[in-house]
C-alpha cells in the first residue's frame, strides 16, 4: 500500500479559519469533462461490526471495494449492475452486508469476501438501511420503510410502513426504530406498526448572519453511547436585504463572504438526541459546524472522536466538546463524501482519490484504493465552493433537487426552485422568469451572488448537460387507486379546469398572473408530492394546501372550485402519481 503521510492532517486538530487560497486550488479550472457522475450523497463506507472488514460503495463506477482491516489489502471487488449507485451498507448475517442500490431501486445481499450478490426489490428510491436480529428496514424517498427478512431468500417484504415522503435514514436503538426525513430534518419514532409515535427537531435556529431554518438532514448515526446523531444544514431564515436589489456599482453578494469560518446563508449543525425513554426523546447537544461546504457524512471512534467530512474539508473534535456553545470550525482538506472509524480509532475516508485510511500513534495515513473519482466538471462545479463563498449549488440544492426552503428576498419571499425538470428547454429560468439563458443565469448567480469565478462557456455548458442529462429524475411509488389517478388525469387535461394548458409544452417557458401576487413561470409537476412547500412562497404545505382560497390564487391558477370533494381528490392523486 502506498503511503500518504498528507492524509495524517485529518488526525490534526483544528487549523482556525480558511484563507480565501486554501480553496482556490480546489475549483481551478480544469479540462471539462461530461463522465457521468451521479449527485453526491454521502454515507458510502462501512466497517464491519467485526472490524475485519471496510467497503466502499462506489456510485461513480457501481463498485464495491472490500478491504481487510488487518491486512490493509483488497481482498474483493463487486461489480454491481450499471446505474446501481450503491449506498448506505449494512452487516448481514454469516459473513453478509447489505447494501442499498439507490439508482436501480433495490436491496443486495453480498457474501464477503467472496463477492456474490443477491438483489430484492424494495421501492423506486431507497436510502436509509438498518438492521436487527431478524429484520432489514429500507428507508425510501417517496415515504414508506420496507421490512425485509434478514435472509436473502425470503424475496417479498415482511411488512411495507407508510409512514411521510422524503424519508432518509432509519436507525434502530434498543430494538427501537427511528427514520428521520431530509430536507425538513426530524427524527421520528416509530411503533411496532410503522406509525409515528415521536416526533423531534433540531433546535438550532441560528447562523452568524442571524436567524436561520434547519434544513438536509445528510447523515443520522447511532452513536457507541445511545444516543442518536443528526448532521444537518442550517439555512438563514432572516431578510437577505439589499442584496437583491444592490446599490449602483455593488455586486449581487449575499451569500456570505470569503470568510469561511464565519459561516454564510448555509451553515452546518450537529444535534444529538436522546432518545432512551419513550415520549421524552429530547435535543441532548448540538453545535454549529463553519467552514465546511456540503458536509455530507459523519462518524465517531469508540473512544468519541468524531470527524465530519465535507467538499472542501474536514472537521475533527471529540464528542464532549459537542454542546458547549462555541460553533466549531472545518479545516482545509481534500474533498470527502464518506467516512467510517474502526474499532482501533483508525479513520477511512473516500475522496477523489479513492479509499485512505489514516493512522494511529504516529502511523502514516495509506492510500487503499486508488480509483481516481470521474471527473464531470458540472458536477464538480455544483458540489464544490465557488472559493468566494462558503456555499455550492448543491447547499441549497441537494442531490441536485432542492431544500425546500424559504428565502427572504427583497423583492419577497421565494422557495428554492426544484431544479430536476425546470432547467432543459424552459428558459426564462427564475420564478419571475426574469434570466433569459443558462449562461446568464451562472454569471448573476455563480459569478455574482457566490462571488465564484467567471466560468467558460465550456464549463457553463458543462453544468447545464450535468443537470438536465446526468441527473436521474424523481422516482415514485406507482398509485394503489389506479382508478383515481385516471380520473384526476382527466380532470387534469380538460379545458375547463386547465392545468396542462400551464404546466405542459410550451406553457413552462411562458410566464403567467395567476392570482398569487406576481407574475411567475409555471414549474413542471414531476415528483410534486416531494417538493413541498409548493408555490413561489412555500405558502402550500401540502398539494392539497395549494388548492386553499389563501394560497392558490383561486380560479384563476386552474378553475377548481365547481369540483367535488371527490373531484378533487382525484385530481390530488394524478399530481401525487407523477
Amino acid at each position: 500500500m502506498k503511503s500518504l503521510p498528507f492524509f495524517a492532517l485529518a488526525l490534526v486538530g483544528l487549523s482556525g479559519c480558511h484563507e480565501l487560497q486554501d480553496v482556490l486550488d480546489v475549483v481551478s479550472p480544469r479540462p471539462v469533462s461530461l463522465e457521468h457522475k451521479p449527485a453526491t450523497t454521502g454515507g458510502a463506507l462501512h466497517v464491519t461490526a467485526d472490524d475485519r472488514f471496510v467497503i466502499m460503495a462506489d456510485p461513480n463506477v457501481d463498485v464495491l471495494t472490500v478491504a481487510d482491516v488487518s491486512t490493509d489489502e483488497i481482498v474483493a471487488e463487486v461489480p454491481l449492475p450499471p446505474s446501481s449507485e450503491p449506498a448506505r451498507i449494512v452487516d448481514g448475517t454469516d459473513g453478509r452486508i447489505h447494501v442499498v442500490l439507490r439508482g436501480r431501486g433495490r436491496l443486495a445481499t453480498v457474501s464477503l469476501p467472496e463477492g456474490d450478490v443477491v438483489e430484492r426489490e424494495v421501492c423506486p428510491e431507497p436510502r436509509g438501511l438498518a438492521r436487527d436480529d431478524e429484520r432489514i428496514l429500507v428507508a425510501c424517498v417517496g415515504g414508506d420503510v420496507v421490512v425485509l427478512d434478514a435472509s436473502p431468500e425470503v424475496a417479498e417484504p415482511l411488512a411495507r410502513w407508510r409512514v411521510e415522503p422524503d424519508l432518509r435514514d432509519v436507525v434502530i436503538v434498543d430494538g427501537e426504530v427511528f427514520v428521520t426525513t431530509f430536507r425538513k430534518p426530524a427524527l421520528l419514532r416509530l411503533d411496532e406498526a410503522g406509525a409515528v409515535v415521536e416526533r423531534f427537531e433540531p433546535q438550532l435556529d441560528t447562523v452568524a448572519m442571524g436567524p436561520a431554518s434547519p434544513t438536509v438532514a445528510w447523515r443520522t448515526r447511532v452513536l457507541p453511547d445511545g444516543r442518536v446523531a443528526m448532521l444537518h444544514q442550517l439555512s438563514f431564515s432572516g431578510d437577505l436585504g439589499g442584496g437583491d436589489v444592490p446599490e449602483a456599482g455593488q455586486p449581487r453578494v449575499y451569500y456570505g463572504g470569503p470568510d469561511f469560518c464565519g459561516g454564510g446563508v448555509v451553515d452546518h449543525a450537529l444535534t444529538f438526541f436522546d432518545v432512551s425513554k419513550a415520549g421524552e426523546m429530547a435535543v441532548d447537544a448540538e453545535m454549529r459546524v463553519t467552514g465546511l461546504v456540503l458536509a455530507v457524512d459523519f462518524d465517531v471512534s469508540l473512544d468519541g472522536q468524531l470527524t465530519v467530512v465535507s467538499s472542501n474539508g474536514h472537521l475533527l473534535t471529540s464528542v464532549s466538546a459537542v454542546g458547549e456553545g462555541q460553533p466549531a470550525c472545518g479545516s482545509p482538506f481534500l474533498p470527502a463524501t464518506s467516512v467510517a472509524y474502526d474499532a482501533s480509532g483508525r479513520a477511512y475516508y473516500v475522496d477523489e482519490l479513492g479509499l485512505n485510511r489514516t493512522g494511529v500513534e504516529g502511523e502514516p495515513g495509506l492510500q487503499l484504493v486508488t480509483r481516481v473519482a470521474p471527473d464531470n466538471t458540472g458536477h464538480r462545479i455544483f458540489h464544490q465552493s465557488s472559493a468566494g463563498a462558503p456555499i455550492a449549488c448543491a447547499s441549497c440544492h441537494p442531490e441536485g433537487r432542492d431544500d425546500g426552503h424559504v428565502w427572504m428576498f427583497a423583492r419577497g419571499p421565494r422557495r428554492t426552485h426544484a431544479l430536476l425538470g425546470s432547467t432543459a428547454g424552459t428558459a426564462p429560468y427564475h420564478w419571475e422568469g426574469d434570466i433569459h439563458s443558462f449562461s446568464a443565469l451562472m454569471d448573476e448567480v455563480y459569478t455574482e451572488r457566490m462571488r465564484g469565478r467567471r466560468l467558460s462557456d465550456a464549463e457553463m455548458a458543462a453544468v447545464e448537460h450535468w443537470m438536465t442529462k446526468t441527473l436521474r429524475p424523481l422516482r415514485v411509488a406507482r398509485a394503489a387507486d389506479t382508478n383515481a389517478v385516471a380520473r384526476g388525469r382527466t380532470l387534469y387535461e380538460d379545458d375547463v379546469v386547465g392545468c396542462a394548458s400551464c404546466h405542459e409544452g410550451r406553457g413552462l417557458t411562458l410566464s403567467y398572473d395567476v392570482g398569487t401576487g406576481g407574475t411567475f413561470q409555471p414549474p413542471p409537476l414531476f415528483g410534486l408530492r416531494l417538493r413541498t412547500p409548493l408555490m413561489h412562497d412555500g405558502c402550500a404545505d401540502s398539494i392539497r394546501g395549494r388548492f386553499s382560497t389563501d394560497c392558490g390564487g383561486g380560479d384563476q391558477h386552474g378553475k377548481t372550485s365547481h369540483l367535488t370533494e371527490d373531484e378533487l381528490g382525484d385530481l390530488l392523486a394524478y399530481l401525487e402519481s407523477l
